[in-house]
């Protein structure tokens, strides 16, 4: 059950958040309950305050140690408790008949005022009434605590009441902490996306018990992740980092060289490898997708060439149509024949099932040979999923087709059969409804082949179609249909068609996306202003947040993926405006995650070397984070 409300609250100015104003109330216990309540519920979604009462918490933790501790400013406050027992031991012990309070022995009446302090104060940030998304207490400890009885001063001291004192001390210095850091929501990997930034909510989840969070770092600054290194061959796509839309904590990375999958739980610190299918030591190319609705789902492409002289029999029949479709001009020239096949893990890679589909395809990323799609050709809405099936990533036919499941993926059903039918090009999913849009060829979806595309949509999850509209230029490279500000948005990227003797491609700029809030009848076009002159889209996935505004990183032709800022353009405005500075290196794609309780990423992929190896070049890429 999604548990969040609709629609997140907009950020506070940084030099003038509500938090600020009303942190002397808070502190003199002065708010209302009400007043409480609301400032709980603004701080799980407003970044600029949550910062500040993170922070608030931060100075409340490290004077209560270096209080007791005596702690030099110069030194790090924070200790576990194998650090508190290890300074007990090795103080020197207790004289019994010296005085009850000496250097080497905390002053129990000390602790019992540091605790007081703060069990006060967590008493005024706790609303009576309870909150379903608060984090969970253990259930051996009640919240609030109780007040502290004044403790007796030992008639002798010894080391064990020490430990005691210290511990208890702690115990509510950690309980503070978690209270403050309890506004942010429950960070458990399974909590289920709300939808507001493109994500349909999700019912199916992973077990609760295997909570995660993602590792902190600084805001406002890009950070190399070392972890997320990874080098690869690449042949008609380019294996790049996939995060889980449930928790971007979880990431799948692919490599062609040697060929190998490897998934991490905690955003890329740490990895483990992943089992494929046999047929994946032969494959050309590999492609994965993390399941929109189970963290533990994930669905893997594995395309290889038939041995010389086998037919089509060869190859699965989900696949038929990469081996019975028309294929790019290198592979027949080959004298090779690519064969794709879907396969769907529900253990996070420990074994794979082969999908069946209903009709010939296979779930893949479109090749084209003049406009690289980056579009998501697997969706959630709700508990449903879609996924464009096309006839593999190496080769070229008249579109796709748009199937659906409604049991994670297990079985499908077409989705299209109600007016639309194959040269599905590109698609989204509006999250909480039944409304799809498609962009469809009447030709093809590959720019060779002069496609005319059309937008057309369903509001009763695929059963039937109507049109909409044309659009207005050539090639989609992605679209996503997401609430903003309470209301559908659509856009889509359509670079425009570039037609020259002999050259058939698509001129990308600043003004190739194009917005709807009427569902298609009308759009508003991306400005010029604001990048670069001849700036040039970084082909990535379309990102809107859920204000509303479309993030995209531009390069130039000079810069070639470097000097490539983040910039924000909302729906209406007459320009574009950087929200976040150049990552050093050439960027090669851009990701945007949003955690359960709303954090925010963007994921640039740099390209930090090539080599010559054999007859492939070996690409190694970095990744950097950046956090608003």
């Amino acid at each position: 059950m999604n548990t969040q409300p609709e629609l997140p609250k907009p950020p506070c100015p940084a030099d003038a958040t509500v938090y600020r104003s009303l942190a002397p109330r808070l502190h003199n216990g002065t708010l209302s309950p009400d007043e409480e309540k609301a400032l709980r519920i603004h701080l799980r979604f407003c970044a600029s305050c949550r910062e500040e009462a993170m922070a608030a918490s931060d100075q409340v933790i490290e004077e209560g140690v270096r209080r007791h501790y005596g702690v030099p400013a110069n030194v790090p406050p924070f200790l576990t408790l194998d650090d508190i027992q290890r300074r007990v031991s090795l103080s020197p012990a207790a004289d019994p008949s010296a005085p009850a309070h000496t250097p080497g022995t905390p002053n129990s009446d000390d602790i019992v005022e540091i605790g007081s302090r703060l069990n006060h104060r967590g008493e005024r940030m706790t609303s009576e009434s309870s909150d379903e998304n608060d984090l969970p207490t253990s259930p051996t400890e009640s919240w609030p605590p109780q007040p502290l009885q004044p403790i007796q001063p030992p008639k002798k001291p010894n080391r064990w009441r020490t430990i005691a004192a210290v511990a208890s001390a702690v115990a509510i210095i950690a309980l503070f902490a978690l209270l403050l850091r309890g506004f942010a929501g429950n960070n458990s990997r399974n909590s289920p996306a709300d939808g507001t930034d493109g994500t349909a909510t999700a019912d199916v989840t992973a077990n609760a018990t295997t909570s995660q969070t993602t590792p902190a770092i600084g805001h406002g600054q890009w950070q190399a992740m070392d972890g997320m290194t990874y080098s690869t061959t690449a042949f008609t796509q380019t294996p790049y980092p996939v995060f889980s839309p449930i928790d971007p904590n979880i990431v799948y990375e692919t490599s062609m060289s040697p060929i190998s999958l490897r998934r991490s739980d905690d955003g890329g610190a740490t990895w483990k490898p992943v089992d494929m299918p046999a047929s994946a030591d032969q494959a050309i190319v590999i492609e994965i997708w993390a399941s929109p609705l189970d963290a533990h789902t994930a669905f893997l492409t594995v395309t290889v060439n038939l041995a010389y002289g086998q037919g089509t029999n060869a190859c699965p029949s989900s696949a038929l149509a990469s081996a019975g479709g028309a294929t790019h001009g290198n592979i027949l020239a080959s004298g090779q024949v690519p064969c794709s096949t879907t396969y769907r893990s529900t253990n996070e890679g420990a074994s794979w099932k082969a999908i069946s589909f209903p009709v010939n395809g296979t779930l893949s990323t479109p090749y084209s040979d003049s406009a690289p799609y980056a579009g998501t050709p697997i969706q959630a809405q709700g508990t449903r999923l879609y996924a464009m099936l096309n006839c593999g990533p190496s080769c070229v036919s008249s579109g796709g087709r748009l199937v659906t499941s409604m049991n994670g993926g297990a079985t499908w059903q077409v989705a299209d059969a109600g007016g639309l039918g194959q040269g599905v090009c590109d698609f989204a999913a509006q999250p909480n409804s039944q409304t799809i849009f498609a962009a469809v060829s009447r030709g093809s979806c590959d720019m060779l082949n002069s496609p005319v595309l059309a937008l057309d949509r369903s509001d009763d999850a695929g059963n039937n179609w109507v049109h909409v509209s044309f659009l207005p230029q050539g090639a989609s490279q992605g679209m996503a249909s997401v609430i903003a500000n309470g209301k559908p948005l659509l856009v889509i990227n359509l670079p425009a068609v570039n037609w020259q003797p002999h050259i058939i491609g698509v001129t990308q700029s600043a003004d190739e996306f194009l917005a709807s809030s009427d569902g298609g009848h009308s759009w508003k076009k991306s400005p010029l202003a604001g990048p670069p002159d001849k700036a040039i889209p970084i082909i990535a996935p379309v990102i809107v947040r859920a204000d509303g505004s479309l993030v995209v990183s531009f390069t130039t032709q000079a810069d070639l993926g470097q000097a490539a800022k983040v910039y924000s353009w909302k729906p209406g405005e007459t320009s574009w405006r950087v929200i976040a500075p150049a990552p050093e290196g050439r960027i090669s794609t851009l990701r945007y995650t949003v955690s359960p309780t709303g954090e925010e990423s963007f994921w640039a992929v740099i390209t930090s070397s090539s080599k010559q190896v054999g007859n492939t070049q070996l690409f190694t890429f970095d990744v950097d984070r950046y956090q608003p």
